[in-house]
């Protein structure tokens, strides 16, 4: 589904309701909940990592995430952070996948196309 499309449905989604947006090949789910607790576009990201608590992740643990993954493998880093440019300025995730997937980052918290 492409961002604009997936925009317009999160917005059809009332307080409270929640949306899975992403699967990984490993299980993980990227959601989205519509909080409505700022505007009626306000919405929480959640992560589902199978056999654990669900949780929010913040700003802060994405970062961590980038810095850990740039210092395992900068080389691999460099073609991850294009994507994430690439993405930034509008281009569709799903053109990423495969490529993200050849990347290898020893230390890491989150799946490379999660963070996308």
């Amino acid at each position: 589904m492409e961002m604009s499309q997936l925009s317009n449905e999160l917005r059809t989604l009332g307080k409270g309701e929640c949306k899975i947006v992403y699967r990984s090949e490993n299980n993980v789910e990227v959601t989205v909940t519509q909080t409505g607790k700022h505007s009626k576009d306000d919405f929480a990201v959640g992560l589902t990592i199978p056999n654990q608590v669900d949780f929010r992740p913040t700003h802060i643990r994405l970062l961590i995430d980038l810095y850990i993954k740039r210092e395992s493998n900068e080389e691999a880093f460099k073609s991850f952070f294009q994507a994430l440019e690439e993405v930034y300025i509008g281009k569709d995730t799903k053109d990423f996948v495969d490529e993200l997937r050849r990347l290898s980052f020893p230390m890491h918290l989150d799946e490379r196309e999660i963070n996308i």
